[in-house]
């Protein structure tokens, strides 16, 4: 399994979250990236994988080399490349030396840069096999893209028990806790800010729900450039009172446990991680219309669309109006999370299309 890079992300997590479920499995796993970031790198070497770090980031001129090195070593039945650069270097590498070539495409594909599909698509022909982590990211990919492999939806997944039971941390054992803390209800959104993100949106909605809610609280984790925007924007709309900027927390996890609502006003997304987070605790959800989010809530989840600050104020005044319908309807997600997207399904599809590439190379 190769990637980019095993930061603290979305697809370091899902590496993780399917590998663990392997762990117990005759399915044998060692993992490679190509430098940079390595938060994950310890947690996947706790679960008894080898993890090689091949080079200090992508590009280097001997990474070729040393990636070849590195498979044909190890002599795997199968490649599996995530992001674009690791899938540029490691399927001719993988078709090389023999072995069934997979790749996981992450993010809808009409949002990649140009580069990232420069780097991508030219090389998508060597795949067997293309895992998609949504429906929406599959209807996103060009009918020329990896033409003769096999297309498989697997959803990205989480282990939402070991979620919950980070979150669940007590206000006064938390060194963010004293800000949140007051009696008003609290809007959670936790991403990195990002005009995909639809921070702005969330904000513009934020004078609606104190109208009607006072003393409410929007509680955003995001961190950059984009910050001072979101502040002004408050300032100016008379609600930065109002807003708590937590920067990048340690436990995001505990910003959804101590959520009334937690929204996520994105403009696209390839299957959110930290949504199907956000469903593991339970809580009522105000998410636009986007067809990943449609597919991790359910088609009779109400939803709202893009870019309309008062469609957002509205649905996140209605959970609030009405607590406990709002309850059920996060029972029902939390219910949706852990029956559909853990880490246990994901691993068992990821197994059997395994088995079914490596069965054709014998």
């Amino acid at each position: 399994m190769l990637s980019n890079q095993l930061g603290a992300g979305g697809v370091p997590q899902v590496i993780y979250n399917v590998c663990e479920h392997l762990h117990d499995s005759d399915i044998d796993v060692r993992i490679g990236y190509l430098g940079g970031n390595d938060e994950s790198v310890e947690r996947l070497r706790g679960l008894g994988y080898t993890v090689e770090r091949i080079g200090d980031g992508f590009p280097e001129i001997e990474q070729p080399i040393s990636l070849y090195r590195a498979i044909a070593d190890y002599d795997p039945d199968i490649v599996h490349t995530h992001m674009a650069p690791a899938s540029m270097l490691g399927r001719p590498i993988g078709s090389l030396v023999g072995a069934a070539v997979v790749s996981t495409v992450h993010n809808i594909y009409t949002e990649h840069s140009g580069f990232a599909k420069l780097m991508d698509y030219p090389t998508s022909h060597l795949c067997d096999a293309v895992v998609l982590v949504s429906n929406a990211v599959r209807d996103s990919l060009p009918p020329t893209y990896g033409i003769g492999a096999e297309k498989a939806v697997i959803h990205n997944c989480i282990d939402a028990e070991a979620v919950r039971q980070q979150g669940e941390v007590p206000l006064d054992d938390l060194p963010w806790g004293d800000r949140i803390r007051g009696g008003g209800s609290v809007v959670a959104n936790v991403a990195r800010f990002s005009k995909k993100k639809g921070q702005h949106d969330l904000v513009a909605a934020l004078p609606d729900i104190v109208d009607r809610f006072p003393g409410s609280k929007l509680v955003m984790t995001g961190w950059g450039p984009m910050k001072a925007e979101l502040e002004t924007q408050a300032t100016r709309l008379g609600v930065r009172e109002n807003v708590v900027f937590l920067e990048k927390v340690e436990n995001p996890y505990a910003v959804y446990y101590h959520a009334d609502v937690i929204a996520f006003p994105s403009r696209f997304e390839g299957f959110s991680i930290g949504l199907l987070e956000a469903m593991a605790f339970g809580r009522p959800i105000v998410t636009t219309d986007i067809a990943p989010f449609v597919e991790a809530l359910g088609e009779d989840y109400p939803t709202v669309s893009v870019g309309e600050p008062s469609e957002l104020a509205d649905r996140i005044v209605a959970f609030l109006s009405a607590p406990e319908r709002a309850a059920r309807r996060g029972e029902r997600l939390r219910t949706r999370v852990d029956g559909r997207f853990s880490g246990d399904v994901a691993a068992r599809k990821h197994a059997d299309l395994y088995r079914r590439l490596a069965a054709t190379r014998r």
